[in-house]
């Protein structure tokens, strides 16, 4: 096992809602369906919250070798709540991007590790099935020449990789977020400060709310968790609004954005503690004509 999850264990099972006033936005613009693929430990499609928003059949189970990605861990189901669950509807949570439709892409098994071997087929699964960003809540310590391959073939079909900077609390990140191919999130909590947890130093591009974050579990219920995997989607989800506002749009232009749109927090502009700051989404649709 060479890759994990970067989610915390200690889930709280009570319902609740986005009230991060920062993961969210207020976009009223035309929005055209956009294709977020969640390479991780895939997804229960069955939930209210997540009707007409999953393609399972775009999916894949490559540790069980299955054409169905379901979820048996819980951590996929979580990121994917993030990025794309229903909204005003009257069910528990709300996701950031009403118009993402999710991949999901099971490459960690249901203690949440993983091979890089399948880490490879799942980013390249990604592309050939039209993802116009890849979310990566997972890594390990070590970097791997094969899923750097793939990982730049996936940047040079336009799609944006989002990859989460790691739980260890140290100043290095962990693979692959350390990536040049990739946009490396580290996670904040409520008062913009970077959580305890979260990996930083060079190479980080962006922070993003990771603590006490509410989605569901693979069973169905809501709990609140931390992790950089949590910071991660909602970065990946702002992201799909703006291919969503604009599908034409470049990924290095996204990224682009995203990085401008932020809030500096920490030294003045870019600092290897907060990258070029806290994801702003609202500023961030507003750079879409």
């Amino acid at each position: 096992m060479v890759i994990a999850q970067y989610g915390s264990k200690k889930w709280f099972e009570r319902s609740g809602y986005r009230t991060n006033r920062d993961a969210k936005t207020n976009c009223k613009k035309k929005q055209a369906t956009t294709l977020v693929a969640v390479i991780d430990s895939g997804i229960n499609p069955s939930y209210a919250d997540f009707a007409g928003k999953v393609r399972m059949d775009l999916g894949y189970d490559f540790v069980n070798h299955s054409k169905t990605a379901w979820d048996d861990n819980g951590h996929g189901s979580h990121v994917d709540g993030i990025i794309a669950a229903g909204s005003n509807n009257t069910y528990g949570m709300t996701g950031i991007n009403s118009k993402a439709s999710i991949i999901p892409i099971k490459v960690l098994n249901e203690n949440g590790g993983g091979y890089t071997s399948d880490l490879v087929k799942g980013i390249n699964h990604a592309v050939k099935k039209g993802a116009k960003v890849i979310n990566l809540s997972l890594g390990g310590d070590t970097s791997s020449k094969a899923v750097e391959s793939a990982l730049a073939y996936a940047k040079s079909k336009n799609i944006l990789i989002v990859a989460a900077s790691g739980n260890a609390g140290k100043k290095a990140l962990d693979y692959p977020a350390r990536s040049k191919y990739v946009l490396s999130v580290g996670a904040t909590g409520r008062t913009d400060k970077r959580a305890s947890f979260s990996n930083y130093g060079t190479g980080l591009d962006l922070v993003a709310p990771g603590v006490s974050i509410p989605s569901y579990l693979a069973d169905g219920e809501i709990a609140f968790a931390s992790g950089t995997s949590m910071a991660a989607p909602h970065v990946a989800a702002v992201a799909s609004i703006l291919y969503s506002l604009k599908p034409k749009i470049k990924a290095t232009d996204v990224e682009n954005i995203l990085k401008k749109s932020a809030k500096d927090l920490g030294a003045k502009g870019y600092d290897t503690v907060y990258g070029f700051g806290r994801l702003n989404a609202d500023r961030a649709t507003s750079y879409i004509n």
